[in-house]
């Protein structure tokens, strides 16, 4: 606090007196059958917000006229009143700390992360927000609070000043898992630094005002008058502390007390609309949340408008938002492993079935017409990627990872990524590096050699030993796809990224791997972990490589080799395609095609197609039998392989 003479000190506007029980009770009875089809609030959010209002009589008086609030699909409906700060709490699910969450998915321990309230099922204007108990709440609030303080302390000017601007403050119904009683309590959806501050000054604990304010008005309302008294002592009475304290009490807020749907968009709902207006706010200047606030919010909103729209299930979503664990993220059959999971954000996020609904929530957060692109969408997948580790290394770390991933996401060869891919990952590895080493070998990087590059990739990203450009004094600028292109077109680079993958899931830092493929040993023989400059002076750029003799012109007994070995990874890919079918599941969890089957249009095509390669291996087989060159021919092939 600066240095203010105390006789310099004034109460900047005055204090509305505790209202009487009669005009809350009224502002209650009116909340709940508010509206124009009389679905208002429950009794309980009807009375938590009545309760909180200070100037209940006028708030009465604004439910024939409530404030619309534009957001995308739709309007809130809210009061333009002001409320006692001990009834309102900060919103626990702040997407400004998101950043700084341990999600489920890196598999460190860490406090279970409460999920985004979520609109009441029977059409109630209130949100519900589901936790495991009371004491997971409050420890949420409690560093939510701390986190606040630390990176956006405003006790200073709100105990000269007071809250100038507009808080948007809603009601929510906190449901226990433990068995617990409901509670009803106002949170600020949009001020929670400025929230934080307020209590800061009145002394006020965060479990008075979620818990005991919330069951036991009375409290709330001689916690009120004991400050609100204040403004009528003597002045010579009055310290810095009671001046503070004033400032902090009453705040100018916009209560949300109902939403109304366009008439194009009624599956829209009140959590939704809340989120949209949030999301506009500091998405956009001019109060910005940070690049990856901003974006855990987006990808937020798109993942629940993919599953409103069906085009996720709702444990799909929380496996590519990173909040399931590894172990249940396998019991699901989505696979544990990270450098799986950002292949399937890949092709979740890049699929054009998904393009409409991604956008939508997009789209939502902004305030006037935007056009995502796949940019756009690929961000989105980024940021879910580096979710795993995202706390564990420094901030320009973070940035530097969003960055690569960019590039490598948005390599061309990840144009036509699918469910395929995903399956290939969820794979075994080794089987992966032995169909990409065939490829490589027939110059013609397939499936399992990108899977693979993804795969290697996102590790060697991970432990920044894949920059976008080369340090100190490289003169080599080539950029993470140009490296990778490098890479992924020979055997040694296939073997490099197979050994990313292997230590980046065990844990450590991927090593370098010889010419053969075995990993290196330093003079100390000791194992070399991979770095940016190695990878450029190992892979270097085309022209500076020696040329590679001619190969020999194929024959056409060693064109038909090729063709039979294509033949059969096409069997293999055919059956884990066939084998992937098991890892599509249902809202329930149940697998989809042990439910519904195979149409048998469809399953008697496929089976009349292996009908007719039957009948064509068995005559080619009759045909090597029977000819009596068969002898040199077998022989050449055999020499060629």
């Amino acid at each position: 606090m600066p240095n203010v003479a105390k006789s310099e000190r004034t109460l900047r506007r005055p204090l509305s007196p505790l209202p009487n029980r009669q005009s809350v009770n009224a502002l209650a009875k009116a909340l709940q059958s508010f509206g124009s089809d009389g679905l208002g609030l429950s009794a309980g959010a009807a009375l938590a917000v009545a309760n909180a209002i200070a100037q209940p009589v006028a708030a009465r008086k604004q439910l024939e006229y409530p404030i619309e609030q534009r957001v995308a699909g739709g309007s809130l409906l809210t009061l333009s009143t002001t409320v006692w700060a001990q009834a309102i709490m900060p919103m626990p699910t702040n997407a400004r700390l998101s950043p700084d969450n341990v999600y489920p998915v890196s598999g460190l321990k860490s406090a279970p992360l409460l999920e985004e309230p979520s609109a009441d099922p029977s059409g109630l204007p209130e949100r519900i927000l589901h936790v495991d108990s009371r004491q997971q709440l409050i420890d949420a609030l409690d560093y939510e609070s701390t986190y606040l303080l630390d990176h956006n302390d405003y006790r200073e000017s709100i105990g000269l000043e007071g809250v100038r601007e507009a808080l948007l403050v809603s009601v929510l119904r906190v449901e226990h898992g433990d068995g617990d009683p409901n509670a009803y309590v106002l949170v600020a959806d949009d001020g929670s630094s400025r929230m934080s501050s307020c209590h800061e000054l009145l002394h006020q604990q965060l479990e008075t005002t979620t818990y005991r304010f919330a069951e036991d008005p009375d409290a709330l309302r001689k916690a009120v008058a004991k400050v609100v008294d204040l403004a009528t002592t003597d002045r010579d009475d009055l310290d810095d502390e009671d001046f503070d304290r004033m400032h902090a009490l009453e705040l100018p807020a916009l209560v949300v007390v109902g939403f109304r749907a366009d008439d194009h968009d009624t599956d829209n709902d009140i959590a939704r609309a809340i989120a949209y207006k949030v999301g506009h706010t500091h998405v956009e200047p001019p109060e910005a949340w940070s690049e990856g606030a901003q974006l855990d919010k987006k990808l937020a909103l798109a993942l629940d408008e993919c599953v409103r729209r069906g085009k996720a299930a709702p444990g799909y979503a929380r496996y590519l938002a990173g909040t399931m664990a590894p172990e249940d993220s396998a019991k699901a059959g989505f696979g544990r492993e990270w450098d799986t999971r950002a292949v399937s954000l890949l092709s979740f996020f890049s699929a054009s079935t998904n393009t409409q609904a991604i956008n939508a929530g997009i789209r939502g957060l902004y305030g006037r017409k935007v056009n995502p692109d796949k940019t756009d969408r690929i961000e989105l997948a980024v940021e879910a990627a580096i979710r795993p580790y995202r706390r564990a290394i420094a901030h320009r770390a973070v940035e530097t990872s969003r960055r690569s991933l960019n590039d490598l996401m948005s390599m061309p060869e990840f144009k036509s990524i699918d469910a395929e891919w995903a399956g290939l990952a969820n794979g075994d590895t080794d089987k992966l590096r032995d169909r990409a080493l065939k490829e490589v070998a027939k110059s013609r990087p397939g499936a399992s050699a990108h899977t693979l590059m993804l795969m290697g990739a996102y590790w060697m990203i991970r432990h920044q030993q894949l920059r976008p450009t080369s340090g100190g004094q490289h003169e080599d600028k080539r950029t993470i796809p140009q490296l990778l292109h490098s890479m992924i077109a020979t055997k040694r680079g296939v073997w490099q990224l197979w050994q990313s993958v292997a230590n980046g899931r065990a844990g450590a830092q991927p090593i370098r791997v010889r010419v053969d493929g075995k990993p290196a040993l330093g003079p100390t023989h000791k194992f070399i972990a991979v770095d940016d400059a190695w990878i450029r002076k190992k892979w270097p750029p085309k022209d500076l490589r020696n040329p590679e003799p001619t190969p020999p012109e194929v024959t056409p007994e060693g064109q038909l080799r090729i063709r039979r070995e294509d033949f059969l990874d096409a069997l293999e890919t055919a059956g884990q395609v066939l084998t992937s079918f098991s890892s599509i599941r249902d809202g329930t969890g149940a697998v989809l095609a042990e439910r519904i089957g195979l149409p048998e249009t469809y399953t008697s095509d496929a089976i009349k197609r292996m009908d007719a390669m039957e009948k064509s291996l068995n005559r080619y087989e009759f045909i090597f039998t029977n000819t009596a060159s068969h002898s040199a021919g077998a022989a050449e092939a055999s020499d060629e392989g």
